[in-house]
């Protein structure tokens, strides 16, 4: 304030220093603000790219229907439907996908199994 007092002694010459310097700070303030926004908004649309690159979707299983046959367990078709899959996790998935509440199947009964040929 001292600087402007001795810059100018005539009064109207103040008051247009100090509006010159308050548009001054006012386009300084948004300068900032339209520099924050374009930074967090090129942030976010980096973190969702790269988010986005990452994220592999499922694959998708067909299912096949088989008929239960005389001497058929649930414990043998998860072995024969899912090779690569913990046997117990397996039944529980063919339980899940056959809406079965316990492991007892029945001969001719329908069951959806993956079909592995396709997939």
């Amino acid at each position: 304030m001292r600087s402007l007092i001795a810059e100018c002694r005539d009064p109207k010459e103040m008051v247009r220093l100090l509006r010159k310097r308050r548009i001054e700070k006012k386009r300084r303030t948004i300068r900032l603000k339209v520099v924050t926004f374009v930074f967090i908004v090129t942030s976010l649309m980096l973190i969702v790219t790269v988010y986005a690159k990452n994220i592999k979707p499922k694959p998708q299983i067909t299912y096949k229907t088989v008929v239960v046959e005389q001497g058929d367990t649930l414990w043998d078709l998860a072995k024969e439907y899912y090779p690569d899959t913990e046997v117990r996790r397996a039944v529980n998935e063919l339980k899940k996908i056959n809406n079965l509440k316990d492991s007892i199947i029945y001969e001719g009964q329908s069951l959806k199994v993956p079909d592995i040929d396709n997939n």
